[in-house]
């Protein structure tokens, strides 16, 4: 949707369930007198395919999460906040062999700034631990965890509804451990890889 592609995009090895929680909409009560527009439960599962590695890659999502969506006041009556509470797991499978990402996360947008005309700045966190990845054991080979805070210009179009255009990235940053922010995307097919004969 707006602000939380960023974050999720950086983290998520091939894109699956980071992009389809943000697709289906986004949680959390918001704070008092807020006009909550939209609020909605969701679940889901999904399945795709790649061959990033050199071989076929089966994966398996499920995903859910609570979702909110509340709009401003006084000179922010334009601009919508957005909440979500998510989860997912992803299952890659290739050679006899899987690995699994898995989210539990929470992420809120916090504040807007009026720029002027229909563009805003938004910021945002997200906390909890939104990457981790697994073996075909269940062992712990990474996990991000902390929170993420993040600025971004966005125009809402004016048209008094949810949604609009990203412009740009004005701050990132990032506390807590993240290793998932700067793993070689390769690095899982490795996990995946056919015995050597």
């Amino acid at each position: 949707m707006r602000a939380s592609d960023t974050a999720h995009r950086c983290r998520t090895m091939f894109g699956a369930a980071a992009a389809i929680c943000l697709l289906v909409t986004l949680v959390l009560p918001a704070s008092a007198g807020a006009t909550i527009v939209e609020r909605d439960r969701y679940e889901g599962t999904d399945s795709f395919s790649y061959d990033f590695c050199g071989f076929d890659v089966e994966v398996g999502v499920t995903f859910h999460g609570v979702s909110s969506i509340r709009v401003g006041k006084g000179k922010l009556d334009s601009a919508f906040f957005l909440h979500d509470k998510f989860w997912y797991t992803e299952t890659h499978s290739a050679n006899g062999k899987s690995f699994t990402i898995s989210a539990n996360g929470l992420f809120q947008e916090t504040n807007a700034v009026h720029l002027g005309g229909t563009l805003f700045e938004f910021s945002s966190v997200e906390a909890g631990q939104p990457f981790v990845v697994r073996d075909m054991d269940g062992e712990i080979l990474l996990r991000d965890r902390g929170a993420v805070k993040q600025t971004i210009v966005f125009d809402t179009l004016g048209d008094d509804v949810p949604g609009g255009i990203f412009v740009e990235e004005v701050d990132l940053r990032i506390a807590g451990p993240h290793p998932g922010f700067f793993i070689d995307p390769t690095q899982a097919c490795v996990l995946l890889a056919p015995d050597s004969v």
